[in-house]
């Protein structure tokens, strides 16, 4: 059984769809799912059990969380600033999927760029570090490495990178875009 904190987030969702797979390793998980905003509707389509929650309010996350008793792993996967410690830390840089109504959907706001330079007649330049020039990770690939990791004996209170910058890098696709 499986607690996606974040569950409506980039890595959140992409873990809620493949937890749900029958080949996933550990098999086919129950899922519940947290998030401080509204269920969004695009999210229907997936089989978890929702709850509501800011877990920034300790009040309310005991009083909402505590009733669950048949969870085994527990994804933290939400953007907070609230420190907590973790048995596993993947670490990974800048992540890449497209996800309806994300705060931090990079496809809208490189779609909205583009079209601000169209307009204005210059050329669209890559906007961001040179690190990011260099690749981008992908959502799933980082989910899938989550699991892995609190599947894997071997993996325990161990640290880990996740990157797949080799597959994808804006310097082979920016040219691309800006066509």
């Amino acid at each position: 059984m499986a607690l996606i904190v974040g569950v409506t987030g980039i890595v959140g969702n992409s873990l809620a769809e493949i937890l749900l797979l029958s080949d996933t390793p550990g098999g086919q998980w129950k899922v519940y799912g947290v998030e401080c905003r509204l269920n969004p509707i695009w999210s229907m389509d997936y089989n978890i059990e929702y709850i509501q929650c800011n877990i920034s309010i300790d009040e309310e996350t005991h009083s909402k969380l505590s009733k669950i008793t048949d969870v085994t792993h527990v994804f933290y996967v939400a953007s907070t600033d609230r420190s907590s410690e973790y048995e596993n830390c993947i670490a990974s840089g800048i992540i890449f999927e497209f996800l309806p109504n994300g705060r931090m959907n990079i496809v809208r706001s490189l779609c909205v760029y583009a079209t601000i330079c169209k307009y204005e007649g210059v050329p669209l330049r890559f906007p961001g570090s040179r690190a990011a020039w260099e690749g981008y990770w992908d959502a799933d690939l980082i989910a899938e490495h989550q699991i892995w990791a609190v599947v894997n004996p071997y993996a325990k209170n161990e640290t880990f990178n996740c990157s797949n910058g080799d597959v994808f890098k804006w310097k082979h696709s920016w040219k691309v875009l800006a066509e």
